[in-house]
């Protein structure tokens, strides 16, 4: 793990293993605060009661009038565990990205988690879906819900660099001070080209992710 010397306390890169744990940890934690405040139980034992051995929808001593909430923290808490990871690689800010979540006891639990005008992650699962599923396997779901939100922010942010070249192409560099000293020496032309490769290499990026 490694921890951006540009701001120490928020940006931190993880390799695969770490994010597993720290996704799989934050999930757990919340579910312990929210549900099992006091309790002597590990993280481990959390994971087993919610998921891995629930052949409901929630454990049978939350299945009561407030069932579909039990439901919906079951899968809200693995969409915050994948955004607090976006955070703290310094991906997204915090208050960027909403979770929406639409539970149901009975068929499909749909999740939806959004960022700006994109759609992150979109999960359609029913609440006893994880049942028999381990530990390690369940890291490897959020992995992968990691990854694909990752893909769509970093898709994003290349068509946005893309768009910022060929704006920055259309000026008159000579007479622009955001472009002054890198338009030294150059033509106008030479000083769109220079915009115009960027873009397109932005553009080539994004279509081979």
């Amino acid at each position: 793990m490694r921890v951006s010397d540009r701001n120490f306390w928020k940006v931190v890169e993880m390799n695969e293993e770490e994010l597993k744990q720290f996704m799989f940890s934050r999930a757990m934690r919340n579910l312990k605060e929210w549900h099992h405040h006091g309790e002597d139980i590990l993280y481990e034992g959390i994971y087993r009661k919610w998921y891995e051995e629930c052949s409901g929808c929630v454990p049978e001593e939350f299945a009561d009038e407030h069932l579909e909430n039990r439901i919906a923290d079951k899968f809200y808490v693995m969409l915050d565990a994948v955004k607090q990871a976006l955070v703290r690689e310094g991906l997204v800010k915090d208050s960027e990205i909403r979770i929406t979540i639409w539970p149901s006891w009975e068929d499909t639990t749909f999740c939806v988690m959004h960022w700006r005008k994109i759609v992150l992650l979109d999960l359609q699962e029913k609440a006893w879906h994880f049942k028999g599923v381990t530990s390690e396997e369940f890291k490897e779901y959020l992995l992968d819900y990691y990854k694909t939100a990752k893909h769509q922010i970093l898709a994003y942010k290349g068509l946005e660099n893309a768009l910022k070249e060929l704006q920055m192409a259309r000026c008159n560099a000579e007479n622009c001070e955001e472009h002054k000293e890198e338009a030294e020496g150059l033509t106008e032309l030479e000083h769109v080209d220079i915009h115009i490769d960027g873009a397109l290499i932005a553009l080539e990026r994004f279509l081979k992710e």
